[in-house]
């Protein structure tokens, strides 16, 4: 996450996070002091939450899920990074609207929950071609954030 600036990573229910275990630092080398994290107890509250905190920007939510509905990360819905003046501020002054991408990832074994996928704006997945149908989700989850980065014209 560091590596590619995300600007933040919220851990839900027991999933490992800085405020919960050493290990983290051991393995992260201190990345783990460059980068905001949150851990909320729900991963719906969490959701709920982003949309909240950017309803006045662009917030995509992807979850990366092996699923009937997913489409492949390549042809997945992208905004443009940047935007026009949007004129709907509070203030009534006229600002950049940002664009945020949040990437929903699951469990290990279990994946994303199912319930939660009317909550996230596409679901997601990375073509496999063995006889496995999934990858380990800190792999995927850089394939995927480094796509996003090539199409938005951060890495060439």
């Amino acid at each position: 996450a560091d590596c590619a600036r995300c600007q933040e990573i919220i851990t839900c229910g027991f999933t490992p996070n800085p405020l919960s275990t050493s290990k983290i630092q051991k393995t992260a080398f201190g990345a783990e002091e460059s980068i905001s994290s949150r851990h909320i107890s729900s991963t719906k509250e969490a959701l709920l939450d982003l949309k909240q905190k950017y309803q006045h920007d662009e917030l995509l939510i992807w979850a990366l899920e092996t699923h009937d509905t997913a489409i492949t990360h390549i042809n997945s819905p992208l905004p443009t990074l940047h935007h026009d003046t949007d004129p709907s501020d509070e203030k009534g002054e006229k600002r950049k609207r940002k664009v945020y991408l949040a990437l929903l990832l699951g469990n290990e074994v279990t994946g994303v929950d199912l319930d939660l996928l009317h909550l996230v704006d596409a679901v997601v997945e990375i073509p496999t071609f063995g006889s496995k149908n999934s990858m380990n989700v800190a792999v995927a989850a850089g394939i995927v954030i480094y796509d996003v980065l090539r199409r938005w014209s951060i890495v060439k």
